[in-house]
Parts: C-alpha cells; sequence; structure tokens
C-alpha cells in the first residue's frame, strides 16, 4: 500500500477465500462524486434492438434485447472522503476476522464524513451488523425508523448504512 494512503484501508485480518469490504464514501462536489461523458443520458445509454430470433439446439427463442452502454466515471477530490475497511471475512457468524466495530471506527475517524457520507456492505456482513443492533450492550447501531429516500433501515453512528450484493465476497486478502 501507498504510506500517504494507508489510513484510508483498514486490513481487518481475514485471510480466507470469503473475504468483502466495508466502503465509506462521502459525497459531494468537494469530497466524491460521479461523472459521466458529455452529450451522454446521465451516463447510461440504451438502445432497443427490438425482437429477435435466437437458434439453440435446432429450437428458435424469440427474444426482446436492449443494448446498454454505461460510461461513468468517479471523482475522488478529497481522498479522506473515502475508505475501505478490506479483509473481512464474510461468513453470517461474526468470525474472528469477521466485521468489527473497531476497524470502523478507525476508519471512520481517518475520514472526512459529514451529512453525505454513506456506509456500503454485502448482506453478509450487513447480518452481522443487524445481529449486533440487538445486542443490549450496543452503542453505534441504530435503527433508521424513517427510512430515508434511500430506503436504508440501519446506521452506525448516525452514519446510514446502504446494502449492496454487488460487494464481492470473494475478495482476495490483504
Amino acid at each position: 500500500m501507498d504510506s500517504a494512503n494507508d489510513t484510508n484501508v483498514i486490513d481487518a485480518g481475514g485471510s480466507a477465500s470469503d473475504c468483502t469490504s466495508i466502503w465509506v464514501v462521502t459525497w459531494g462536489l468537494d469530497a466524491c462524486h460521479g461523472i459521466y461523458g458529455r452529450g451522454m443520458n446521465g451516463g447510461l445509454d440504451s438502445q432497443d434492438k427490438g425482437e429477435q430470433i435466437f437458434e439453440s439446439s435446432s429450437l428458435l427463442n424469440t427474444w426482446m434485447v436492449t443494448h446498454f452502454r454505461w460510461e461513468a466515471g468517479l471523482v475522488v477530490r478529497d481522498p479522506k472522503c473515502c475508505g475501505r475497511v478490506a479483509s473481512i471475512e464474510s461468513s453470517k457468524t461474526a468470525a474472528a476476522n469477521g466485521f468489527s466495530e473497531d476497524d470502523l471506527i478507525d476508519l471512520l475517524v481517518e475520514m472526512e464524513i459529514g451529512p453525505t457520507t454513506r456506509i456500503y456492505m454485502h448482506r453478509n456482513i450487513m447480518a452481522q451488523a443487524w445481529k449486533r443492533l440487538k445486542d443490549k450492550n450496543n452503542v453505534y447501531f441504530t435503527r433508521n425508523d424513517g427510512l430515508d429516500a434511500g430506503g436504508m433501515p440501519l446506521a452506525f453512528n448516525g452514519i446510514p448504512i446502504r446494502q449492496v450484493d454487488q460487494l464481492s465476497i470473494t475478495e482476495t486478502a490483504l
């Protein structure tokens, strides 16, 4: 790792083949924000190809086809506005190298956080977080009963958490 950015990545210590990461991003024009190509429709372009016939095993199949192309990018104006807790073993039960509030706290202390900060985690890590919510000694996790526009029902120290199943649970450990 680059020593200038070591504080942006916290190693949770996992070494199995089922590792994942938690991402923390503060969104905004002076923090992190998305961009797309000039003249593109929000970055996403679709072309309706209509009804097409495909032959497989001497059978004819009719499919409706749409071609999608997405040209998008991410601008990170301030490196302290994004970070990652890596090498978390993603089993739904808390393991020795599973999700730890301490790792997330270590990352958040190094970051610029504010009202647009969000935490992103895979469903397996979200399950561990929900289990911590029911613990009577829990002081960090809260239910977001109001469910803001993003539908985030859980927060960590006031920062909304979003479940993102597209995050890999087969990352290589750091």
